[in-house]
């Protein structure tokens, strides 16, 4: 408006704004072992967080890729893989876990065979805990990513943890597991 006539100086202008609900923020947490012995389980434990949730249909999975000494880990690498659910540690037949080979990697997509098609996260964060007995020494690099189950394009960063696995020195072991970060002020369990 014009100052001292009051008339309008310039055409008026509107702004629209398209206000959506934001992508949910995924990230994952992975700790184990880096030290290990074949023939004995190591545990690890994996955690999910989403913030905000992502869609209640929406479904995922957590593409983990495994290689040993730099290239390719093969099934029979593994001598059992366990996960902890309903209060107990179970161990499906290592021929139903559904692995693939690509490139210098062997692929799972957790957590099949148990849900193939994916899982929803309906929760801001929860874990899961498995044990993996490997049956060849070497190192081991696990890096997990979540990924669409429908798609598989990755929805967080990868992680990756590193376990170096050797043949045992004596028929004595111990081995002490705990978390790999924490936060001050905030109790830590470690298990030996």
């Amino acid at each position: 408006l014009d100052a001292d006539s009051a008339e309008p100086v310039s055409s008026s202008e509107s702004v629209v704004t398209d206000v959506s609900e934001p992508d949910a923020d995924i990230w994952l947490q992975l700790q184990g072992a880096v030290e290990a012995e074949t023939g004995t389980p190591v545990h690890y434990v994996g955690t999910l967080f989403a913030d905000p949730l992502p869609d209640a249909n929406d479904l995922f999975f957590v593409e983990v890729r495994i290689s040993r000494d730099g290239q390719a880990a093969d099934p029979s690498d593994l001598e059992l893989a366990e996960i902890f659910l309903g209060g107990q540690w179970i161990a499906p037949d290592p021929e139903d876990i559904p692995w693939n080979v690509d490139g210098d990697e062997l692929v799972y997509l957790f957590p099949q065979p148990v849900m193939n098609n994916g899982f929803p996260i309906d929760e801001p964060e929860w874990s899961w805990d498995f044990r993996l007995t490997w049956a060849n020494a070497g190192t081991y690099e696990a890096t997990a990513t979540v990924v669409d189950a429908d798609s598989a394009d990755p929805v967080s960063m990868p992680v990756t943890v590193y376990t170096t696995v050797s043949e045992p020195e004596s028929d004595i072991s111990l081995q002490l597991q705990g978390p790999l970060v924490g936060e001050v002020g905030q109790p830590l369990q470690y298990k030996g």
